[in-house]
């Protein structure tokens, strides 16, 4: 059974509509992961609405929450946490990957790749979220932890 801890949240309305959104698609989170931390900051990085840290030896996922989250409609706020969802599954091999492959490179080289396989990686997880947005999530059954 996955953990769901939520942190930071100041004002219950806030944390209301992470859980609304969150909460019906723990069912799709991977078996590798054994907990989720949601947290709140109210400052960060003006084109960013989530992000999400993977700690795979760990068995966990962070979850970051950023104010332009607050702003979107309910449909982009769905789409926002099943790109983050979408990550926990992209994340291990393209963690992998990313090591692997850009140690063996240095300078302009691997600014180049990096950016290119970042472009990759994210149209990618946006791909699966997208694919997963048309299906009746509510319909899929699982154990999480909130």
């Amino acid at each position: 059974m996955i953990q769901v801890s939520y942190n930071f949240f100041d004002n219950p309305a806030l944390l209301e509509i992470v859980k609304t959104h969150l909460t019906p698609l723990l069912p799709l989170l991977p078996s590798w992961l054994d907990s989720v931390c949601v947290e709140s900051f109210m400052s960060g990085d003006d084109q960013q609405a989530m992000d999400i840290t993977l700690s795979i030896p760990y068995r966990r996922a962070s979850i970051r929450v950023y104010p332009d989250f607050f702003d979107a409609s309910p449909s982009m706020l769905h789409e926002m946490v099943l790109h983050e969802v979408a990550h926990t599954w992209t994340g291990p091999v393209t963690e992998w990957v990313r090591s692997r492959l850009l140690e063996r490179f240095s300078g302009d080289h691997k600014e180049t790749l990096r950016d290119e396989f970042e472009e990759r990686v994210e149209a990618m997880t946006q791909s699966l979220a997208v694919t997963l947005a048309q299906f009746d999530i509510s319909t899929i059954e699982g154990s999480a932890e909130a």
